[in-house]
């Protein structure tokens, strides 16, 4: 069985290793907040992060097959179309943190329902210690009272007062955004979608609780 030597020889790999891994799930933005998350740890740590769309059953162990013994970081996407795949998939990174990006109706001719989405994604929580990170945003209600049953503490991102980490003073200019977070910056990212400042401080906010 190929696939499953595949993955034992990775999760032995991996526990080999001291690496942080840093799980990111839900239903949008997994992609684009992976790679803020990334670009930031690089600037002072070696980090890997998923490559384009390794972040199923087959593709998770690939990328942990790629770690080398100097890298300190590894952000791991973890995408899911059935119940059980990201207590699956969590259980071979090993998450020392994790960010639940917004969860939503993806995928639900494999979940059945949206409760079904939601529970998944959360299965993550299931494998952090009890002080380990764990971002979200602070739009959905409904998912931080998920969390809370979990009896696990959650950092909430967003535009918010509640929010931890507030974001204020987003401006698209000249194909760049711009945003502030609790009044510091401006941070600036190349594009043309202001609504992805979510994402960025979302990738901040991570990179601070790790610091």
């Amino acid at each position: 069985d190929p696939q499953k030597a595949m993955t034992q020889l990775a999760v032995s790999y991996r526990t080999s290793l001291s690496v942080k891994t840093i799980g990111i799930t839900g239903s949008v933005g997994k992609t684009t907040t992976k790679e803020f998350l990334a670009f930031l740890l690089r600037q002072s740590h070696p980090t890997l992060s998923t490559f384009g769309n390794l972040n199923n059953h087959l593709g998770v162990p690939i990328m942990l097959s790629r770690l080398l013994p100097e890298h300190r970081y590894c952000v791991m996407e973890l995408g899911a179309s059935h119940p059980g795949e990201i207590a699956y998939l969590s259980d071979l990174i090993k998450p020392s943190a994790a960010i639940l990006t917004p969860i939503g109706p993806a995928h639900l001719a494999g979940f059945g329902s949206l409760e079904n989405v939601y529970d998944t994604k959360l299965e993550i929580v299931d494998f952090l210690d009890q002080k380990a990170p764990l971002i979200t945003s602070d739009q959905d209600l409904y998912l931080q009272e998920k969390i809370r049953q979990k009896k696990k503490s959650f950092t909430l991102v967003g535009f918010s007062p509640k929010a931890e980490y507030h974001i204020s003073d987003v401006n698209l200019r000249r194909k760049q955004v711009s945003f502030k977070l609790n009044g510091r910056g401006p941070f600036v990212f190349p594009g043309n979608a202001p609504f992805l400042a979510l994402n960025a401080a979302l990738a901040l906010a991570m990179v601070r609780s790790l610091s």
